[in-house]
């Protein structure tokens, strides 16, 4: 690490209180570069909690339209409010909702969206670099329990596209199980025939230094 003192520092700083800036690894950008809402648009995060993808999609849009975030009720949350409020402008609106996505009720949102963000809970496996415990913390079946999860999560998160709108699944593992295999499984089944994949991206920390993640971009055709 680095400390920047001086004017540098305090411009530093005064950015991220005003919400201008977020301190985050490249690979985040990823998703949200690939969901690429635009100015206007109504935006359902999914899994939103801390909020750093909330603000690359806020800049996206140019700080205008809507953004509806929706993780668990916990510690997490705190800091999500905290970082959504930076962004709420009279051009850009902003609401979270403490809630299991899984149970997320369509008559509970506003929708359907012009795009949603479904950032998945995962193993990390594309964060060991930084997150050693990881290593330790996985047992055997553990990627492949998150992959069930993640299949129910983006069955859930498909739900409120709009037609023509846009939907990207995302994780920081770097296993197909937990990418690829997830999106395909979708895909095979009945919901996920409303859907074609348009686009993907990875990250891999052997190849860019960054953290792991992958990400796809799903358009709803029917």
């Amino acid at each position: 690490f680095q400390q920047i003192s001086g004017p540098l520092g305090d411009a530093i700083r005064t950015k991220l209180a005003n919400g201008e800036a977020y301190i985050k690894d490249p690979s985040t950008r990823l998703a949200p570069a690939l969901l690429k809402p635009t100015s206007g648009d109504s935006v359902l995060d999914l899994c939103a909690a801390p909020g750093g993808k909330a603000f690359d999609l806020a800049k996206l849009m140019s700080g205008k339209g809507r953004i509806i975030a929706v993780d668990l009720p916990g510690s997490r949350i705190d800091r999500l409010k905290e970082n959504l409020a930076k962004l709420d402008s009279n051009d850009l609106s902003t609401e979270i909702i403490e809630c299991d996505v899984l149970e997320l009720a369509r008559d509970q949102l506003d929708g359907p969206f012009d795009a949603v963000m479904l950032d998945a809970p995962c193993s990390n496996t594309g964060v060991i670099q930084r997150r050693t415990d990881v290593k330790w913390r996985l047992r055997a079946g553990d990627i492949d329990s998150c992959a069930k999860l993640q299949l129910q999560l983006l069955h859930s998160a498909s739900r409120f596209v709009k037609r023509g709108g846009r939907l990207v699944y995302s994780t920081c593992s770097i296993e197909t199980v937990e990418n690829r295999a997830v999106v395909d499984s979708f895909l095979a089944s009945k919901s996920g025939q409303a859907f074609e994949l348009a686009d993907s991206v990875s990250s891999y920390p052997w190849e860019s230094g960054h953290d792991g993640a992958g990400a796809f971009l799903l358009i709803r055709k029917l």
